[in-house]
């Protein structure tokens, strides 16, 4: 993910990204982790993301990316423009070759903190094993 935008290989949509799957389905449900573990009764993911920095569950870098990676992945800079990206369904795909460096490269840091929360979440949610007879 640090190196490429994600793309899917084959298919009716390949070489395009999916927004939705590959990023903000992975933001939206980590921070809900976080917050459902916290007790934050709030439901929109920006607020969590603000109310977990105050709580110290995330440093400010980490919360002020995130919320950047948020406002990115939802704003109109990609939905909003027919040539880059397309609307199937529930599902939003992108062609990140269409992108202006500049914007392949948000999307691009948007992504590493998205993957960055992904670690923070495995190794703080990991499954326990189970107890085996003792």
């Amino acid at each position: 993910m640090f190196g490429r935008i994600w793309t899917d290989q084959v298919g009716e949509h390949r070489g395009l990204f999916n927004i939705k799957l590959l990023g903000w389905a992975p933001l939206v449900m980590n921070i809900r982790i976080l917050a459902v573990n916290s007790g934050l009764a709030m439901t929109n993911t920006l607020q969590r993301i603000a109310q977990l920095e105050r709580d110290k569950r995330l440093g400010a870098s980490s919360a002020a990316e995130l919320a950047e990676a948020y406002h990115l992945l939802t704003g109109t800079v990609f939905t909003c423009r027919s040539a880059v990206a397309r609307r199937t369904a529930e599902l939003l795909f992108l062609d990140p070759a269409a992108l202006a460096d500049e914007e392949r490269e948000k999307l691009r840091r948007a992504l590493a903190s998205i993957k960055d929360l992904q670690k923070v979440i495995r190794t703080n949610f990991r499954p326990h094993e189970p107890q085996g007879p003792s």
